[in-house]
């Protein structure tokens, strides 16, 4: 499952393991854990979901890699991506973006060094469904 939030400030907040939280054009206050936060420019890419009825914005920003379009969306990009993957390596540091998917979990023997963007490192629930979550 995916748990997206837009324009808000999050600060202490733990994201429940066994989903993938984002927060795009939102404030990182600190003390977050399990987040991925997106700011203009940069893109949110969102696997293994299906969504329907809701806006993204802006449209060249946010991808649904390996998901149904179940209709009525606006600005998602679907299943335009590839899959890289690796396996035993430190990702630290590292910045990359949609729409392929980046793997790297943990399962596979590579370890979060920390400072990264849009890496997975454990895997989605296949089949989950995309929820907006607002603190």
């Amino acid at each position: 499952m995916a748990i997206v939030a837009s324009y808000v400030q999050v600060q202490d907040i733990l994201g429940i393991p066994g989903a993938t939280w984002y927060a795009q054009f939102s404030r990182d206050l600190g003390g977050n854990y399990g987040w991925t936060f997106a700011q203009p420019g940069n893109s949110v890419t969102v696997p293994y979901v299906s969504v329907q009825d809701i806006e993204a914005t802006p449209s060249d920003t946010w991808f649904a890699v390996f998901s149904t379009d179940a209709g009525n969306n606006l600005g998602w990009n679907f299943n335009t991506g590839g899959i890289v993957s690796v396996e035993n390596m430190l990702i630290q540091d590292s910045e990359v973006s949609g729409p392929t998917l980046w793997l790297a979990y943990v399962s596979d023997g590579n370890i979060n060094g920390g400072n990264n963007v849009g890496w997975l490192f454990n895997p989605p629930n296949s089949g989950g469904a995309l929820g907006m979550f607002f603190p």
